[in-house]
C-alpha cells in the first residue's frame, strides 16, 4: 500500500506536463528556453536524427 487509501496514485500526483514538440535544432533550444521561462522544474528530452547520407565504400 501507499498509505493514501486509493485516493492518490503515481509518483507525482500534482505534477503538470508541458509538452513541446520542436521541429529542428534551433526550435529545440527555443523550446528549452521557453520551458525554463515558464518555470519548469524538470526537463527531459528524447531526440533522434536521420542520417541523410552514407559514405561511399
Amino acid at each position: 500500500g501507499d498509505g493514501t487509501n486509493g485516493t492518490e496514485t503515481g509518483v507525482a500526483p500534482r505534477a503538470q506536463l508541458m509538452i513541446l514538440k520542436p521541429g529542428g535544432e534551433s526550435q529545440y533550444w527555443t523550446a528549452q528556453q521557453y520551458a525554463m521561462d515558464k518555470g519548469a522544474d524538470i526537463v527531459t528530452s528524447s531526440l533522434s536524427f536521420k542520417w541523410y547520407f552514407s559514405p561511399q565504400p
